[in-house]
């Protein structure tokens, strides 16, 4: 499958010449690249040719599922577990212990 691919984001190929074209007739845009380039992944020979002359770079299919991997090993290995929610009030969030003695003094029981 062709995908177009900026700053981690991939897009379906018949975006292709419709960004490349866009960004090629609006010099205006290319300063709000910044330090970011269009990145183009493609097995078609003809579209290769076609990114590489408006100045796009391109890579293959293969090297674009690498990277996808990595980066999603990557987010993964950086993520942190979310604790299951245990509700909105304070008393959730004390030990049993703590919660049992609250119980017991709002029934009166010392």
């Amino acid at each position: 499958m062709t995908t177009v691919a900026k700053g981690g984001l991939c897009y379906p190929s018949y975006c292709l010449v419709k960004v490349s074209t866009f960004i090629y007739n609006n010099p205006i845009l290319t300063p709000h690249l910044g330090n970011h380039s269009l990145e183009v992944a493609t097995s078609d020979r003809a579209q290769q040719q076609t990114v590489l002359g408006y100045g796009a770079e391109w890579m293959s299919s293969q090297q674009l599922a690498k990277e996808v991997e990595t980066t999603i090993r990557r987010t993964r290995s950086q993520q942190r577990p979310q604790k299951p929610a245990r509700g909105r009030f304070l008393v959730n969030s004390l030990d049993a212990k703590s919660q049992q003695r609250l119980a017991q003094l709002r029934r009166g029981i010392k």
